[in-house]
C-alpha cells in the first residue's frame, strides 16, 4: 500500500544533483531514490533503522523516533550523500558505486558529526558500496547495495508489496547492483586469458604512449591511475564476493 501525504516528488528529487564531471550521475539517482522512498514510507524507514540497529555492534539511540532524510548535506570542507536526523543524533552514509573513498574522506565526516554540537548522542558512520572491496577507512557499517536489495526485497515479500519499491530495487539489479549471479564454468574458465589480456594491453599502451613522447606524460598518468584500475574492477566485478 502507498503512503499518502508525500512530502516532495520522486522526480524533482532524482532532478536535485547538478551534472559534473566529478559525479557520477548514477550514484547520485540512486542516493536520492533511495532517499525519497525513505523520507515518504514511514514503515520502510522505520524497518530500515532497525535493520542497521541489527548490523552494528551497540544499539542505537532514539529509535523510537523518525529520522529526517537528508541529501547533499553540505559542511565546511565536505558534503554528505544523505544524513538520516535524529535531532540529536545522526545516521551518515557515504554512498559509493564503483569507485573508492577519496583520502580521509570519513575523517572528514567524523570531525563534523563530533564538533556538531547537536548530536550529542553521537552518530554512526555508514558506507554503502558497490563492491566489498570499496570496504574502506574504517566506518561504523559497510554494507553493499547488494545488502540493501536484499533488505527490501525481503521487505517487499513479508510487509508490503510497493510498486516503487520494486522498481527500485529492478534498477539495482540492472546495474549490477544486486545479488552476484552464480559463477558458471565459462566464467572460470574465461578468467585467467583475461587477466592476461589486461596484462598485455597496459603493457602495449605503455609502450605506445613511451614511443609518441614525453609530450603525452599526462595521459600516461590518467591511463596509470584511472583506466588500468577500472579495466581491472570490472574484469573482477563478478567474482567478487
Amino acid at each position: 500500500m502507498e503512503d499518502t501525504g508525500l512530502s516532495d516528488s520522486l522526480f524533482s528529487a532524482l532532478r536535485k544533483y547538478p551534472k559534473s564531471q566529478e559525479l557520477d550521475p548514477i550514484e547520485n539517482f540512486i542516493t536520492e531514490g533511495f532517499a525519497w522512498l525513505l523520507r515518504n514510507k514511514q514503515v520502510l524507514a522505520r524497518d530500515f533503522v532497525d535493520y542497521l540497529n541489527q548490523k552494528l555492534p551497540e544499539p542505537l539511540p532514539l529509535t523510537h523516533l523518525l529520522p529526517e532524510w537528508k541529501t547533499q548535506h553540505t559542511f565546511l570542507g565536505g558534503q554528505i550523500d544523505m544524513l538520516a536526523d535524529f535531532g540529536q543524533f545522526a545516521l551518515i552514509f557515504e554512498h559509493k558505486i564503483w569507485t573508492y573513498l577519496s583520502p580521509g574522506q570519513l575523517e572528514k565526516y567524523r570531525k563534523y558529526a563530533e564538533n556538531n554540537l547537536r548530536f550529542s548522542q553521537g552518530y554512526k558512520l555508514i558506507l554503502i558500496t558497490g563492491l566489498t572491496r570499496q570496504h574502506e577507512q574504517k566506518p561504523d557499517l559497510a554494507l553493499t547495495w547488494s545488502d540493501i536489495y536484499k533488505f527490501l526485497r525481503n521487505w517487499l515479500q513479508t510487509k508490503s508489496d510497493d510498486s516503487l519499491v520494486r522498481d527500485f530495487i529492478d534498477m539495482l539489479a540492472e546495474e549490477n547492483l544486486g545479488p552476484a549471479a552464480p559463477v558458471s564454468y565459462e566464467s572460470i574458465v574465461s578468467y585467467f586469458p583475461a587477466q592476461s589480456l589486461v596484462s598485455n594491453l597496459k603493457k602495449i599502451t605503455l609502450v605506445l604512449l613511451k614511443q609518441i613522447g614525453v609530450g603525452c606524460q599526462k595521459e600516461l598518468d590518467f591511463i596509470k591511475m584511472f583506466l588500468f584500475p577500472l579495466i581491472q574492477l570490472n574484469m573482477n566485478r563478478s567474482l567478487d564476493d
